[in-house]
């Protein structure tokens, strides 16, 4: 549904959706909100919502019910985002392996359940 959006849509999007996701323990607080995208800043902090697009206009409405600040930090010194969204490392499993630690796990849950029923 996204695939319309520009880039700066798509990643304020991100960060409304963990807004509402967790907003039970965002309501009432100020957070900071971290970026490497300059220009996004002055969008959702100083720009009157006239002078916004009406897509983005929706998404500073959805924003206004927290208090946040958008801070630019430069995309080298992310280092949390780089470390979940970059250079994944492949562990190397053997299929032997696999099915070994499968089959353990098998036979604990069953050891567990068959004391569950004794009970």
């Amino acid at each position: 549904m996204e695939s319309r959006h520009a880039q700066i849509e798509k990643e304020v999007l991100a960060v409304v959706w963990g807004c509402e996701k967790f907003r039970e323990y965002m309501t009432g607080m100020h957070f900071n909100t971290q970026t490497d995208h300059k220009p996004r800043i002055p969008i959702f902090s100083k720009k009157n919502l006239d002078d916004l697009s009406p897509r983005l206009q929706r998404i500073k409405l959805r924003l206004m019910k927290f208090s946040y600040t958008i801070v630019h930090i430069p995309g080298k010194e992310l280092f949390a985002a780089d470390a979940l969204s970059r250079n994944p490392q492949k562990v190397p499993c053997k299929r032997k392996e696999l099915e070994a630690e499968i089959d353990a796990f098998i036979q604990i849950l069953q050891v567990l359940f068959q004391h569950y029923l004794a009970y």
